[in-house]
């Protein structure tokens, strides 16, 4: 039995014991500076001595820390007490959403309203780098006013990214018994009944677990019960690899698109589940819209996401056509020039969208009526869209610099396919995708998303090359979304840097060197951005979109004060 700690740690006070778990014991606290109510937690044993896992600890908390989303429980720092360590936590109100569903499952609008906030605070985490592990109904607070929040983000993180066989379950620090043992504690029961078949299994885990997880949480709040509880944590592990969901036992008042959901977001094979939890939030949020969500032009307030991602190619549109003959960048008095695409009935936009070189195709992914994500192509005097052919779950395409060529994230592979027509062909396994570039020189740059650099291939395909050292870029914890500049030997990209959205940064391809594009004046980083044909770099801010002349050549510093906005209400720009 753990002993309790002393009355006082540094500022805190310790009241009475809250609960325990497999990360700890938690203790009611009162913050004397500030004058507020927070929870305490002592870390185990087997994290507090342990120097590797409490470095790894401190740095998922510094980071957790850097995190302000009102669907996460914050972190306002850790204590050391006769050394000791314990963590300081937002003090949340409320009762657990385990203690809510032992009373029965939930409404179907309770459970969607609940969802959805859920889904918010996983995906601001993902955005952040942060994989949560443990989503279960215990995790997740509901207060009184009726605001879900995410608890414990990251704290039973560990590297797994070299972990086989069983070796990442028997580490986990959730599982603490043997999973034979018939009497293992009802919290690792818990535990078990929401992992995803690959943790099950000990394989890497990365933010498709958590969706599953969410998942098990969603069909738990409408039934009442998890779809993979057991009498022991085998049981459960069992029934999550082989146990079929049944759908059936949802409330009759379900909407399909809810059932939908469900479907993708428990597909054992991760690839086959949503790739991004964001998806889901939207997907759940949409039909929940009434008409005094809608905008001006009567449009829901879901469809904003997809409007921005047009006006991209509005914008890109511009860029192409705001070109003197002769190449010369047009004057700032020049026109612009706007241009909008209809989608075709029954898709809806699901990721960021390509524009071929001379400005003559778009290629972007979109769900159809029954919710498959495929690449499609529309040429801009064409009034028809054409499916890319195999392309299902593709995502993030780019052209050639020829325009004759796709490259496309399919599922867990990297491919190309002609523009004309064709199956796709491997070029390299990918585990994620930020962005994708096709050189002039014949390379293709791509990213894998969080905790990957910038990696580089032949068109034609080959093992990659490391083009970027994340170590190289202070706080970074991803390097995405290249462009490559034509007729320059240089690379734009977004690092991702801490809880920001991080900026913008030039790579010379020749030398390997990178910088940040800094204002001139200070040293802020410049938002994400693309670069466009003009001479001009296209920013994202919190106003809509800029533009303002660029010379890659030039070095690292841009005169922000010749930013004009040409597009306003667009976000998720560039990142």
């Amino acid at each position: 039995m753990e002993s309790r700690p002393p009355d006082r740690i540094g500022a805190y006070t310790l009241d009475r014991e809250l609960g325990r778990g497999g990360m700890g014991v938690v203790y009611l606290g009162h913050d004397t500076r500030l004058d507020r109510q927070v929870a305490i937690k002592v870390l185990p044993e087997h994290v507090a001595t342990d120097p590797e896992r409490l470095a790894r600890f401190e740095r998922e908390a510094r980071t957790l820390a850097s995190l302000s989303h009102p669907n996460i429980a914050g972190i306002y720092g850790v204590e050391e007490e006769a050394g000791n360590r314990y963590l300081v936590l937002e003090f949340v109100e409320g009762e657990s959403l385990a203690e809510v569903l032992d009373r029965g499952p939930l409404s179907v609008h309770d459970a969607l309203e609940l969802a959805i906030q859920i889904a918010a605070g996983i995906e601001a985490a993902h955005e952040a780098g942060v994989v949560h592990r443990d989503l279960k109904p215990g995790n997740i607070m509901v207060t009184p006013d009726g605001v879900a929040k995410v608890l414990d983000f990251g704290l039973a993180r560990f590297d797994e990214g070299s972990s086989t066989g069983s070796s990442g379950l028997e580490n986990s620090p959730t599982l603490t018994s043997p999973l034979s043992s018939p009497t293992v504690p009802g919290v690792i029961l818990g535990t078990a009944a929401y992992m995803s078949p690959e943790q099950a299994r000990g394989r890497r885990v990365d933010k498709r677990s958590d969706i599953w997880s969410f998942g098990v949480v969603l069909y738990e709040m409408l039934v009442g019960l998890s779809p993979f509880r057991g009498e022991t944590a085998t049981d459960s592990i069992g029934a999550i690899l082989h146990k079929e969901v049944d759908l059936d036992r949802l409330p009759a008042d379900t909407p399909p698109h809810v059932r939908r959901v469900l479907q993708r977001c428990l597909m054992r094979d991760k690839r086959e589940r949503y790739r991004d939890i964001g998806d889901v939030r939207i997907e759940l949020t949409s039909p929940l819209e009434t008409p005094a969500a809608a905008g001006a032009s009567g449009r829901p307030a879901w469809l904003l996401p997809a409007l921005a991602a047009v006006a991209v190619v509005a914008l890109a549109g511009w860029a192409f056509t705001a070109l003197r003959p002769g190449g010369e960048p047009a004057s700032e008095s020049t026109r612009d020039l706007r241009l909008s695409i209809p989608l075709s009935a029954g898709l809806e936009l699901r990721g960021p969208l390509a524009i071929s070189p001379d400005g003559s195709t778009v290629a972007f992914p979109a769900n159809d009526q029954v919710g498959n994500r495929h690449i499609y192509l529309r040429r801009l005097d064409d009034f028809e869209m054409r499916q890319v052919e195999r392309s299902r779950d593709g995502d993030v395409p780019t052209f050639s610099p020829d325009g004759q060529s796709l490259a496309f994230a399919l599922r867990d592979e990297l491919v190309r396919v002609p523009v004309s027509g064709g199956r796709p062909v491997g070029l390299a396994a990918l585990g994620g995708c930020s962005g994708i570039s096709w050189g002039e020189d014949g390379t293709i740059v791509y990213s894998e998303g969080v905790g990957s650099p910038l990696l580089r291939i032949p068109d034609t395909g080959a093992a990659p090359e490391t083009l970027t050292v994340l170590a190289d870029d202070p706080l970074a914890y991803a390097h995405v979304w290249p462009q490559h500049i034509p007729g320059t030997r240089k690379l734009l990209f977004t690092a991702w840097v801490g809880g920001d959205n991080g900026g913008a940064r030039i790579l010379d391809l020749d030398t390997g060197n990178f910088h940040p594009l800094a204002p001139e004046g200070n040293e802020d980083w410049t938002p994400p951005g693309r670069w466009a044909a003009s001479g001009h770099l296209i920013l994202e801010s919190w106003s809509g979109l800029e533009v303002l002349p660029f010379d890659p050549e030039s070095g690292d510093r841009i005169a922000r004060a010749n930013t004009r906005t040409v597009l306003e209400g667009v976000y998720n720009f560039g990142n």
